[in-house]
């Protein structure tokens, strides 16, 4: 990209892979993430560039027999984690956490996590 000010070219770079698997029984989603510290993110959401990310889910979905519970239409676990390693300070990032979600009739939901 090009800095409209100084018109100076930026010699950084990015690379993301990502994968998505949204099925009935199970939800997949993992991430990959590298930003050079010279990348340019004027538009972007990440606060800081010299980045690597990895991130990951998994959500195995459960649906209750409806003759026997009526009242419940699904429950997801969900499990998710995210590193991330800034190569300018050396310093790392992560989060983990589980989540249970229970849906019921009329859109009505019930969500705890850790």
């Amino acid at each position: 990209s090009q800095n409209p000010g100084t018109m100076i070219k930026s010699t950084g770079s990015a690379f993301t892979l990502v994968y998505k698997n949204y099925r009935k029984p199970l939800d997949l989603f993992f991430v990959g993430e590298y930003y050079t510290k010279d990348f340019r993110m004027d538009s972007a959401y990440y606060y800081r560039t010299g980045i690597t990310r990895i991130a990951g889910k998994i959500s195995p979905k459960f649906y209750p027999a409806r003759e026997k519970i009526p009242w419940l239409m699904r429950i997801n676990y969900t499990v998710s984690a995210d590193y991330t390693h800034d190569h300018v300070s050396k310093m790392d990032d992560s989060s983990f956490v589980n989540e249970l979600n229970f849906l019921f009739p009329l859109q009505v939901s019930s969500r705890t996590s850790t």
